[in-house]
């Protein structure tokens, strides 16, 4: 699947996404994966096994047994719960857009069985880049056919396609005007030297930050 068949605009979104990504206590740009895997240490919620021992759910075995339905919905508690822990750190309008655009990526009528339905390292992923990016604009995101998140900036002529990968692992394909010329790129690499390797482009075109 391609990215532009992956991404959806989300233009008739509750909320402009325009509102601060973090929170007046967000984390600090500086260790960004570090510190959000710290906080998520810190909060995570566990389930009890029979031998009272605190384990997290094996999210891949359950889908094995679930329904098309199930899956989704399992998919979706995930991932909130993943972000949910980091609490006051996002911003609520943030907050509110995310779990709307995921209820309406994951909604039943968009998916089928043959597909993968969304990797929890890569929504892990793409949000540690959101906390590195601190985007202005916000994204049409999508969910590619091995379940890695694409988040998309700009218009057809200037334009940033980016997924994300498990690892904090991204690839993206740009199409910008630097110096009078149009330049087409495609690159990979960490999710946390995102704005170093997208500065000679200017990023802040699609970004706004």
């Amino acid at each position: 699947m391609t990215f532009a068949l992956a991404v959806k605009d989300w233009s008739s979104s509750p909320l402009e996404f325009n509102a601060p990504l973090l929170s007046r206590m967000g984390v600090p740009t500086t260790h960004t994966a570090g510190a959000l895997a710290s906080i998520y240490n810190e909060n995570r919620h566990h389930v009890r096994s029979n031998g009272d021992t605190d384990q997290e759910t094996n999210v891949t075995s359950i889908f094995e047994r679930q329904s098309l339905a199930a899956k989704l919905y399992a998919a979706k508690q995930s991932a909130k719960q993943y972000a949910s822990v980091f609490g006051s750190r996002i911003s609520q309008e943030w907050r509110k857009n995310l779990f709307w655009q995921l209820d309406e990526l994951l909604s039943e009528e968009e998916w089928d069985e043959d597909n993968a339905i969304l990797d929890l390292e890569s929504w892990k992923s793409f949000l540690t880049g959101m906390f590195v990016i601190r985007p202005a604009k916000r994204p049409g995101i999508g969910i590619t056919e091995n379940g890695n998140v694409v988040a998309s900036w700009g218009n057809v002529s200037e334009h940033l396609d980016m997924e994300f990968r498990p690892g904090n692992e991204a690839r993206w394909v740009l199409s910008a005007i630097v110096d009078a010329q149009f330049e087409r790129s495609a690159e990979s690499g960490s999710v946390l030297r995102l704005l170093e390797r997208l500065a000679p482009y200017s990023p802040e075109r699609w970004f706004g930050c």
